[in-house]
C-alpha cells in the first residue's frame, strides 16, 4: 500500500476509534455496574476484535504509514474515552439498570458487516426483570477541533439529485415512483426524464448545466504540468461562478414543488434527523468536550425542531449557496453553507519527490499530469453545518451557568 493517501489512513484510524469507544463503554459497564455484558461483546472479545483490526490495517502499510496510523489512533484515545463516558452517563439508569444484560455493537462494516447505515454504535439492553429488548443507535462524531462540521461532499449533479430524490447508494437515486438513476453523465437522459416527471420542464436546463459544468473540466484534464495554486484557484472560482445561478435556480424549484421532502432530505444530509442519538466529541484547546442528544436537552430539542414546522430558504452566498432551515416565524434555526468548487482528485503530482501511479503503472515527477487520475477530476460541493452558533455555544454557556 505504498501510495495510500493520508485520508485513507485517517479513516482507518477513525474506524479503530469507533471500536475503541465501544471497548471503553464496555469497561465502564463492567467496572461501575452489576450489568452483564453479552457473551459476544465482553471486554475481552471487543479488545480482541480491536487488536485484530489494528494488526490487519497495519499489515498493509509501510513503516511511515504505520507511524502515522498509530499517531492518529493515539490522538483519538481521549475522544473515545469522553464519548464512552457520555454514552454511559446518558444510558445507565435511563435506558439500562443494574443487572440488565448489555450488548454493545460496532455498526462499522469492518466489524459487523454494516448493520446500520449512518449509525456507528448500537446498544441493546435486555432488562433483568423481563420485557422487550431496548435498542439505541448512536452516531459518533469525533474531531480534532471544536468547530462547525463538514458533511456530504459530491459533484454538482449528485448533490442536486440527492436533494431532489431518495439517495439509495453512492451516486444512485430513487424517485417516488420507483424510478432509479445515477448522477453520471451516461445516465443523463434517464435522469432528465425523472426530473421532468416530478419537477417539470423548467428545471431541465439547470440540471443539464450541472453536467455541462463537469464537461467543462475536460480542457484541464490534459494539461501536462500543474500551473500553480493561483491558476487552479481561478479554475475553481470561474467554474463555480458560472454555474451557481443554475444550481440555486434548481434548488428553488425543488423547494417550491416539494418543500417538506426537500427539508427532510436536507436534514438527512446533515445527519440531524433524530433517527439515532448523536454524540459529538472534539478537542477544545487541550481539553475535550462532548455533546449528546440523549443527555443535552438543547441538542435534543434542536434536532426535533428541525423536522417540525420548518422550511428551507436558499440564497447565494460567496462561491456557493446558503440553505437556512427556518421555523414557522421565519427565524433561522440552522444555516448550512454549500460552496461550489472543483476537486483535482490527484490529477497532478503534488509530492515534490514525485510518485508512482498505480492507475497509470508509471512514475510521475512533481507537478506532472497523471492521465488516468485526471479522469477523476470533478465538480465538487461540500456542506458546512453551522452547528456551533445553533447548538454547541448555547450548551457551553448553559454548562458555565450550572457550574
Amino acid at each position: 500500500m505504498k501510495n495510500i493517501d493520508k485520508r485513507h489512513i485517517v479513516r482507518k484510524a477513525q474506524i479503530a476509534g469507533e471500536e475503541l469507544a465501544a471497548l471503553e463503554l464496555a469497561l465502564l459497564y463492567q467496572s461501575r455496574t452489576s450489568c452483564i455484558l453479552h457473551k459476544d461483546t465482553t471486554c475481552k472479545k471487543i479488545k480482541l476484535r480491536y487488536d485484530e483490526y489494528i494488526n490487519s490495517a497495519k499489515a498493509l502499510m509501510t513503516k511511515d504509514q504505520c507511524s502515522l496510523f498509530d499517531k492518529e489512533v493515539e490522538r483519538l484515545e481521549p475522544l473515545c474515552k469522553s464519548t464512552a463516558e457520555s454514552i454511559f452517563n446518558a444510558c445507565h439508569n435511563a435506558i439500562s439498570n443494574e443487572g440488565d444484560k448489555i450488548k454493545i455493537l460496532n455498526c462499522s462494516k469492518a466489524f459487523n458487516g454494516g448493520i446500520g447505515q449512518k449509525e456507528d454504535l448500537e446498544i441493546e439492553v435486555t432488562p433483568k426483570l423481563g420485557g422487550d429488548i431496548i435498542k439505541t443507535l448512536f452516531s459518533i462524531k469525533q474531531y480534532d477541533k471544536l468547530s462547525d462540521i463538514q458533511v456530504a461532499s459530491g459533484t454538482y449533479a449528485s448533490t442536486l439529485a440527492g436533494l431532489s430524490f431518495e439517495n439509495i447508494g453512492r451516486g444512485k437515486f430513487r424517485a417516488p415512483g420507483g424510478e432509479e438513476f445515477t448522477s453520471k453523465q451516461a445516465d443523463s437522459h434517464k435522469s432528465l426524464e425523472v426530473y421532468r416527471k416530478y419537477y417539470g420542464n423548467s428545471i431541465l436546463e439547470y440540471v443539464q448545466d450541472m453536467w455541462d459544468a463537469q464537461e467543462s473540466l475536460s480542457q484541464y484534464k490534459k494539461v501536462p504540468v500543474f500551473k500553480g495554486k493561483e491558476w487552479w484557484k481561478s479554475i475553481c472560482t470561474t467554474t463555480a461562478s458560472k454555474y451557481i445561478p443554475s444550481f440555486i435556480a434548481a434548488l428553488s424549484i425543488i423547494n417550491e414543488k416539494d418543500p417538506e421532502g426537500f427539508r427532510n432530505r436536507f436534514v438527512d444530509r446533515c445527519g440531524l434527523t433524530g433517527s439515532d442519538e448523536i454524540v459529538y466529541t472534539a478537542y477544545k484547546g487541550k481539553s475535550v468536550v462532548t455533546f449528546n442528544t440523549l443527555s443535552d436537552d438543547i441538542f435534543r430539542d434542536f434536532v426535533k425542531k428541525l423536522s417540525g414546522n420548518t422550511r428551507c430558504v436558499t440564497k447565494r452566498h460567496g462561491q456557493g449557496v446558503n440553505v437556512s432551515i427556518n421555523d414557522a416565524n421565519g427565524e433561522p434555526l440552522l444555516i448550512v453553507s454549500i460552496p461550489l468548487t472543483v476537486n483535482r482528485n490527484g490529477a497532478w503530482v503534488m509530492d515534490i519527490n514525485g510518485r508512482w501511479c498505480k492507475k497509470s503503472n508509471a512514475h510521475f515527477a512533481h507537478h506532472q499530469l497523471r492521465p488516468e487520475k485526471a479522469k477523476e477530476m470533478a465538480t465538487s460541493t461540500n456542506a458546512w453545518v453551522k452547528i456551533m452558533a445553533a447548538v454547541f455555544n448555547p450548551i457551553l454557556e448553559a454548562r458555565k451557568v450550572s457550574e
